[in-house]
């Protein structure tokens, strides 16, 4: 299973939808969605590309233009709870857009399987060392392709096809 997000589920494919139509006609844009079924908790991440985040007039903004289709249309359950907020400075990556927005940020990697000698592109014996076996690490994006991400950590390069990633999130510590 692979770290990049598919939208499968409807509800969030149509929001999705409303809110790549909507939000850049008030200066904002969609960072991700999630919805939980059994809750009915959507989610919506948004973000202002001039500063990166959001604040929250924005969030207030998104909420009362969403309001109408969350009124009107048929698609929308009756327990429907919706939160708009910024990503956040930890905010995760779970896109090739997500990934390609952070390189040269310092991000967190979680892996469901130990790194590999496979996986050290540029290494010395230490680093190598240190990394092999590890299944999570810190290091800056500098690279992305559509079916990995490289990460430069400590003197070495890390290919890690986006199928190895668990959970990966920028790092400001």
């Amino acid at each position: 299973m692979s770290i990049i997000k598919e939208f499968k589920n409807q509800l969030e494919i149509n929001f999705k939808a409303i809110c790549e139509s909507e939000l850049p006609k008030i200066g904002l844009d969609l960072y991700d969605i999630n919805f939980k079924t059994s809750t009915g908790e959507l989610t919506i991440y948004i973000f202002d590309k001039k500063t990166g985040s959001a604040v929250i007039e924005d969030c207030i903004k998104v909420d009362q233009m969403l309001t109408p289709f969350i009124e009107s249309e048929s698609w929308v359950p009756e327990n429907l709870t919706l939160e708009v907020s910024s990503p956040g400075i930890y905010r995760h990556l779970n896109s090739l857009w997500h990934f390609e927005k952070a390189i040269g940020e310092k991000a967190q990697f979680i892996l469901n399987t130990p790194c590999s000698e496979a996986n050290i592109l540029e290494k010395n014996e230490t680093t190598t060392k240190g990394l092999k076996g590890n299944t999570k690490f810190i290091g800056i994006i500098s690279k992305v392709g559509s079916k990995s991400v490289v990460v430069n950590v400590e003197q070495a390069q890390i290919k890690l096809p986006f199928e190895i990633i668990k959970k990966a999130n920028i790092d400001f510590k």
